[in-house]
């Protein structure tokens, strides 16, 4: 049996790097300004469209699938 987490990859085009996160707060966190209010990030509809891209990020959304009993 699996379970499945989100995950948030982001792509950072002024430093080039990449980062993954829990949470949309968990990158407000950490990001200072990635170009969008954290409340218009919380509207955005990641299950339907997968990817957000602005002039500072690209975030990727999707599921981390977990084993529950790793052997």
């Amino acid at each position: 049996m699996s379970t499945q987490m989100k995950i948030y990859h982001v792509y950072s085009k002024r430093s080039k790097e990449h980062k993954y996160f829990g949470s949309i707060k968990a990158i407000y966190d950490y990001y200072e300004n990635i170009g969008i209010s954290r409340y218009a990030m919380y509207r955005f509809d990641f299950k339907k469209n997968r990817v957000f891209e602005n002039d500072e990020v690209i975030i990727r959304f999707d599921y981390l699938v977990r084993s529950k009993n790793v052997n």
